[in-house]
């Protein structure tokens, strides 16, 4: 995952503040946008998303980038990697 847009290098907001915290953020895909952040599931680590038609889950491990400024969330789906502990709340 990439680091957490801000206006300052020197943010005391973390990447796992921003995962805690980012319930209404839009989420996109590199296809295009997936929904809003309905819910953060600490306990089986995906995010709750949804859309006009559907509610999906979304694993931590494909977050990309949280842009906090820009109140998103970039997933990269094309990668299958291990879960990346910097996101971990």
């Amino acid at each position: 995952m990439q680091a957490t847009k801000t206006p300052e290098a020197r943010s005391c907001w973390s990447d796992s503040y921003w995962l805690e915290h980012c319930e209404e953020f839009s989420v996109e895909t590199p296809q295009g946008k997936l929904g809003y952040v309905a819910a953060v599931d600490p306990r089986h680590e995906e995010l709750v998303v949804i859309s006009d038609y559907q509610v999906t889950r979304v694993p931590f491990r494909q977050i990309d980038l949280i842009d906090a400024l820009g109140e998103r969330i970039v997933l990269d789906t094309g990668r299958n990697r291990n879960a990346n502990p910097m996101v971990r709340p």
